[in-house]
C-alpha cells in the first residue's frame, strides 16, 4: 500500500537567494545552510508561497528523480516548513540549550591583559582612543599594568579554564601600545612558565612595531608568542593616518620593526589595514606586491568600524573585492569584518556559537590596568572587576556578562529582524553599536556595507562553482 503524505510544507520567510545564469545560492537568514541548487530548483523553492501538501509537490516533479532528496533536504535546513513552525522559537531553544556554557564561563577561551591604555602613536581614526573617549578609561590613573595585576589576572584565567577542565590558554597582550610595559610582558611570560608548567599557554602581542628591538624579539621568539600588527597601505596611504605622537608618518618606524622581527628570523606574516576616508584613495595594489615580496601571506582589511567613511557603499565595496582578486593572484588571503557574515553562513547557530567576533560569543575576557572586566579591549560595557571573576557569581545569568552576551545572540537584536544576514552578523560589531549608541551615529552604513560584501562574496562561491 502507498503511503500518502499529506503534511503541507511552505517556503521560509527567511530563504534567501542569489543567482547567476546558471546556479543559484539559498540560505536562511537565521540559520544560516549555504546551498548552491539549480535555477530550476530554486523556482519550485518560489512558487511554495502557499502551502502545498508533500504528496503533491512529489507527484508535480515527479519527472525528477532527485525531488524526494531534495525536498528531505530543504525540510532539514528550514527553508520549507510546516504552517505552524516558528523558527524564532527553534533558534531560541537552541540557544537556551547553550546559555549553561555562558553562565559556566566554559566558553571564554581567549584572555587579553590591556598592559598599556597609553600608546606612542596618535593615528587620526584609532578605535582605542575614539571609543574609550566615550568612556571615563582614557582618564583612568593607571596607565601601564602592574606586574602584580598582571599575576592576579592570569591567576583568574587559569582558575576559569580548570574548573571547565580546560589546560590550554590563550593569552593576548594589547593595548594601546602594549610594548610600553614591556617589564609587565616579560614578567607573564616567566610567570606562566614557572607556575603553571602544566597549562599550554598560546601568547600573542598586538603592536604597532615602532619599539621592537632584537633584545625584545629574541624574548618573544624564545615564548612564541604571535605578532600581530598594522600597516595602513603603502607609504603614501599609511602615512596619511597612522601618525606619531607629533604628527609624522609612520611607515618607516613600522617597516624597521618588521626587519627587526625578519633579522632575528622571526617574520611576521601579515598585517592588518584599516581603511578610512583618508587614506582610502591612497591604498591600491603596491601594497599586496610589497607584502608579497617580504614573504607574507595574510592581510586583513577593515573600514573604520567606529567612524562610517564617507564613501559611497558600492565604490567601497569594489575596491576591497578588487584588493581581494588581486591579492589572491599574489597568494595572500585577504579577509576583514566584511567577511564575517560569509564565514558566519557555514556555521548554524542551531549547532554552535555563532556571532560576530569571540568577544560577543562568550570566548573572550579582557582586563585592563585598573583591574576593569570588558569583552573586547575596544569596549566601554564594563562587565565587573577582576576581583569578581574569581567568583561563581561572575558568569551567573543576572550579571553584566551573561546579560551582554544574551543581548548579541542571533535573533535578539528587534532592529536586525528581517535583514538578509540576520543571524550571520547579528549587529555587526560591538564596538561600533557602543560607539553609536554614545556618539548618536547612525549604523545603516555599516549595514549596508556588510550586506554589500556578504552578496559578492557569495557570487564569487557561484562563480568557483561555474568553474569546477
Amino acid at each position: 500500500m502507498i503511503s500518502i503524505d499529506t503534511t503541507k510544507v511552505v517556503k521560509s520567510k527567511f530563504v534567501q537567494s542569489i543567482s547567476n545564469n546558471n546556479l543559484a545560492i539559498i540560505w536562511h537568514s537565521l540559520f544560516g545552510h549555504p546551498h548552491v541548487i539549480s535555477l530550476n530548483l530554486l523556482d519550485i523553492i518560489n512558487q511554495l508561497v502557499v502551502p502545498v501538501s508533500l504528496n503533491d509537490l512529489i507527484s508535480k516533479y515527479s519527472s525528477d528523480k532527485d525531488i524526494q532528496s531534495f525536498i528531505d533536504l530543504m525540510r532539514s535546513k528550514y527553508f520549507l516548513i510546516t504552517e505552524d513552525c516558528d523558527e524564532r522559537d527553534i533558534l531560541q531553544q537552541a540557544l537556551a540549550s547553550r546559555e549553561g556554557g555562558v553562565f559556566a564561563g566554559s566558553m571564554v577561551n581567549n584572555f587579553s591583559l590591556v598592559i598599556s591604555e597609553a600608546c606612542n602613536f596618535c593615528c587620526t581614526y584609532c578605535i582605542h582612543f575614539s571609543n574609550l573617549g566615550t568612556s571615563n578609561r582614557l582618564q583612568a590613573p593607571v596607565k601601564v599594568m602592574s606586574t602584580l595585576v598582571a599575576e592576579k589576572a592570569t591567576d583568574a584565567f587559569v582558575q576559569i579554564l580548570r574548573a571547565n577542565g580546560t589546560n590550554t590558554a590563550e593569552i593576548n597582550f594589547g593595548g594601546g601600545e602594549p610594548l610600553l610595559g614591556w617589564p609587565t610582558i616579560v614578567h607573564v611570560l616567566e610567570y606562566c612558565r614557572q607556575k603553571y608548567p602544566d597549562v599550554k599557554f598560546n601568547f600573542s602581542l598586538n603592536t604597532n612595531a615602532s619599539l621592537l628591538s632584537s633584545e625584545i624579539v629574541q624574548v618573544l621568539k624564545e615564548h612564541q608568542v604571535r605578532i600581530a600588527s598594522s600597516l595602513d597601505g603603502y607609504q603614501s596611504a599609511n602615512d596619511k593616518v597612522r601618525l606619531s605622537s607629533t604628527g609624522q608618518g609612520t611607515f618607516t618606524e613600522i617597516t624597521n620593526g618588521f626587519k627587526v622581527l625578519a633579522r632575528e628570523d622571526y617574520p611576521i606574516d601579515g598585517f592588518t589595514i584599516t581603511m578610512t576616508e583618508a587614506n582610502f584613495p591612497f591604498i591600491g595594489t603596491d601594497i599586496i606586491d610589497w607584502a608579497a615580496n617580504q614573504g607574507m601571506v595574510e592581510i586583513r582589511l577593515d573600514v573604520d568600524v567606529v567612524h562610517s567613511v564617507n564613501i559611497d557603499i558600492p565604490s567601497l565595496a569594489e575596491k576591497i573585492f578588487a584588493l581581494k582578486s588581486y591579492a589572491d593572484s599574489r597568494g595572500i588571503f585577504i579577509h576583514g569584518f566584511w567577511s564575517r557574515p560569509r564565514e558566519n553562513m557555514d556555521s548554524s547557530p542551531l549547532e554552535v556559537s555563532v556571532g560576530f567576533c569571540g568577544g560577543i560569543k562568550g570566548h573572550s575576557i579582557v582586563v585592563n590596568p585598573s583591574q576593569e572586566v570588558y569583552c573586547c579591549g575596544y569596549s566601554t560595557t564594563k562587565l565587573g572587576s577582576l576581583d569578581d571573576l574569581f567568583t561563581s557569581e561572575f558568569f551567573s545569568k543576572d550579571q553584566s556578562y551573561a546579560q551582554l552576551i544574551q543581548s548579541r545572540t542571533p535573533g535578539s537584536m528587534i532592529e536586525c529582524q528581517g535583514c538578509m544576514i540576520e543571524g550571520q552578523c547579528s549587529g555587526g560589531c560591538q564596538i561600533t553599536q557602543e560607539f553609536a549608541k554614545h556618539s548618536g551615529a547612525n549604523t545603516t552604513r555599516m549595514c549596508e556595507f556588510y550586506r554589500r560584501m556578504t552578496t559578492m562574496l557569495l557570487a564569487e562561491d557561484l562563480s568557483f562553482e561555474e568553474v569546477t
